[in-house]
């Protein structure tokens, strides 16, 4: 009678948990819980009910027969025959799925509405609480918990925005970053690899932004540079005092440097002026030099990098005019203006 009494105590206790494992068998090496102690690898099977703590003192090992895991209450609680290798951990998490295969749902109400959402990833709070697309990944607090039928697609938030941080579309390799993107500095891009081309921040100061493609050419983005020339011809004899001509401006730049370039050594005072195209002709009123006109002073060739005074913003559809105030020996003259495009 003792030993039937014992049997029927040990029953009781092997029924008696809290919380559902989803599983046919678990297997541990020593378990405790409830009552029971397992201080050796055994196999449980069936849903079983702990009425306290569990404590494992080795390895857990679940798995209904479809290699499917589901731990806390209703988690991957209809998965049918035809369901597997899905993993559901938290209350409600993966609830309805039930021939979905390689679903993983990680937190409450996680991926809660997908029934056959092949290889999609939900982790987090909430995260695609709706979804029913496939091949969905969701990462953070209510990460995609708006998204309902669309498949393929990336989210990585800690709210349930519509316009997460990291957006993509797997079907489309396409990625986007609602918000400032900042890169480390470095000393030069990596290496070359082929096919794929870097966009990297040089340690300059201040830093720039460069692109290298994968034959190692490198080309800075941050401050590429026009230059605006105009050459001015006397036909064999010094060129004469006056307006020369007009030129317009290409696109919005700043001048940083002016440059010419004679024929032989001169003396000689170039003036420039600017004004729109609806105010056309530029006069002398419009100069943009104020008193620091393009001068080379018996010699060749001058450069100003210091534009004293100058207007050196340049509007793009603008028009420049070129004035020879004085020469005297010149016969051929190129002034040349280096402008930094305003990105």
């Amino acid at each position: 009678m003792r030993k039937i009494h014992s049997l029927l105590v040990a029953l009781l206790i092997s029924v008696l948990f809290v919380t559902p494992v989803h599983a046919e068998n678990i297997s541990a090496g020593g378990i405790s819980g409830g009552g029971v102690s397992l201080t050796t690898t055994q196999t449980i099977s069936g849903p079983k009910t702990f009425t306290s703590d569990l404590t494992l003192q080795g390895l857990l090992d679940i798995d209904d027969g479809g290699n499917n895991v589901g731990i806390g209450t209703t988690a991957c609680d209809s998965i049918n025959v035809n369901g597997t290798q899905n993993v559901c951990i938290g209350t409600n998490a993966g609830t309805a799925i039930t021939s979905g295969d390689g679903i993983i749902a990680l937190g409450f109400e996680a991926g809660n509405a997908a029934t056959n959402a092949d290889g999609s990833v939900y982790i987090g709070f909430r995260a695609g609480r709706l979804s029913t697309g496939g091949k969905n990944v969701l990462i953070g607090f209510s990460a995609g918990e708006a998204l309902t039928t669309e498949s393929n697609q990336l989210y990585i938030d800690n709210s349930s925005t519509t316009a997460p941080l990291i957006w993509g579309d797997f079907s489309a390799n396409k990625l986007l970053i609602n918000g400032v993107l900042t890169l480390l500095e470095q000393a030069d891009a990596d290496d070359d690899v082929a096919g794929e081309g870097q966009i990297w921040a040089n340690t300059a100061t201040p830093n720039e932004l460069w692109f290298t493609d994968d034959a190692g050419a490198d080309v800075r983005l941050d401050h590429r540079q026009t230059t605006i020339q105009f050459i001015i011809d006397g036909g064999g004899a010094a060129i004469t005092t006056g307006e020369k001509g007009h030129l317009e401006i290409p696109n919005a730049c700043t001048v940083s440097a002016a440059r010419a370039f004679a024929d032989q050594s001169t003396s000689t005072v170039v003036d420039i002026w600017s004004d729109t195209y609806a105010n056309f002709p530029p006069a002398d009123a419009d100069s943009i030099t104020a008193s620091a006109p393009v001068t080379i002073t018996t010699a060749a060739n001058s450069e100003d990098t210091t534009l004293t005074g100058w207007t050196t913003v340049m509007v793009a559809g603008n028009i420049l005019a070129w004035n020879v105030d004085s020469n005297d020996n010149a016969t051929r003259l190129l002034v040349s203006l280096t402008c930094d495009n305003n990105l």
